[in-house]
């Protein structure tokens, strides 16, 4: 995720906080089938039912449970002001330090390397923006080698698929591709990409402006972009993750049987300070089809602390969460927390941007993480 594009986002949700709090009174938001939630500070509670939907109650650990008459489940997720790392069930397990030898990376008066992508084989690949190229580092940290390119700053994400290294620039509205060596530059202009996730041998993007989806698909030479209806599961399903509110997000996941009914979810997210939550959803998933979200965002109560929390939903809508470290850069405080899943076990990684350069914590979930 690019420094730029995370200011602009916490702009935004500075502002709608703002502004939600200068009019403090509730807002009616119509969603999925037609059945409308009500947002307040504290509460959620819903309009009258849409034809053919029966009341469910929301699944809720820690807050009072009330009744939202949609077809979906909904949970609601108490997400926390992030802890000390020491607190949390997230273990260090590399850091990628800054230095002028070719394994350093580069930082500049108040900013340093943009968030980093891990390959399929554990290696990382590090957006050094500040020097101008790309490192790829083995599992280890150990330095392997490193690629030029024009891109200086706002990389928008940064994807490893099968065909190659993509990632999007805004500086340069493109979608650059390393293979074999070489760099390539595919420029996108007027649209801007946002990389988001990836498959195989394709990577998905949503423009800048607009709820469209694409596939990014690398090929002997250059990358096939093509607008999709939703985006493939590393285990093969269609799906979707979207945040339809300021504080809720909307998971859909297609059965393997196609006569079967899909896995939706709405979760909820609520400050465990009892205020609104302004939130952002970063979201992967893995061989075993679990997905797995990094939300981040503001509470109304406290809109200059971060709030935080992994979620993991398995492919039978089982819903584990895990408070995080702090995911806002101490260093660049552009660069918000990335995450990164291993694709054959399902482990969890966080990357953040420190003092002492980039941090990589791990979480196994099976043993780290408790309902929501």
């Amino acid at each position: 995720m690019g420094r730029d594009l995370q200011l602009t986002r916490f702009s935004v949700m500075v502002v709608a906080l703002s502004v939600w709090l200068v009019a403090c009174a509730p807002t009616n938001q119509t969603i999925g089938d037609g059945a409308t939630i009500t947002t307040e500070a504290n509460t959620v509670t819903t309009d009258e039912p849409s034809t053919g939907s029966g009341e469910q109650p929301v699944t809720t650990v820690g807050v009072t449970p009330t009744s939202v008459p949609i077809q979906d489940e909904v949970i609601e997720v108490v997400i926390p002001f992030p802890e000390s790392a020491d607190d949390t069930e997230w273990d260090q397990v590399l850091l990628l330090g800054y230095g002028d030898e070719p394994a350093g990376l580069g930082a500049g008066p108040g900013h340093g390397p943009e968030l980093p992508a891990r390959g399929m084989d554990g290696s990382w690949w590090v957006p050094d923006t500040d020097r101008f190229r790309i490192v790829h580092f083995d599992s280890d940290g150990r330095f392997l080698e490193d690629f030029e390119t024009a891109v200086t700053s706002s990389v928008f994400g940064l994807q490893v698929t099968e065909g190659g290294v993509v990632m999007a620039s805004t500086s340069r509205p493109a979608l650059l591709r390393i293979d074999a060596g070489q760099v390539e530059y595919q420029d996108t202009d007027p649209t801007t990409f946002e990389l988001v996730t990836t498959a195989g041998g394709v990577a998905y993007a949503t423009p800048m402006l607009g709820n469209s989806r694409y596939s990014v698909t690398p090929k002997a030479t250059g990358l096939d972009v093509a607008r999709v209806d939703a985006f493939t599961s590393r285990s093969g399903q269609a799906y979707s993750v979207e945040m339809i509110a300021h504080d809720t997000a909307e998971v859909w996941v297609a059965d393997p049987d196609p006569l079967s009914e899909p896995l939706r979810i709405r979760l909820i997210l609520k400050p465990n300070d009892g205020g609104a939550a302004f939130g952002i959803v970063e979201y992967e998933t893995d061989e075993l089809g679990n997905t797995h979200l990094l939300f981040y965002g503001l509470s109304s109560k406290a809109e200059n602390t971060q709030l935080s929390v992994y979620v993991r939903i398995s492919p039978a809508g089982e819903v584990l969460t895990a408070p995080t470290p702090n995911p806002l850069g101490e260093f660049d405080s552009g660069s918000v927390g990335h995450l990164t899943i291993d694709p054959p076990t399902g482990v969890a990684y966080l990357t953040t941007v420190t003092t002492d350069g980039i941090q990589v914590y791990e979480l196994d979930c099976a043993t780290g993480c408790g309902p929501p």
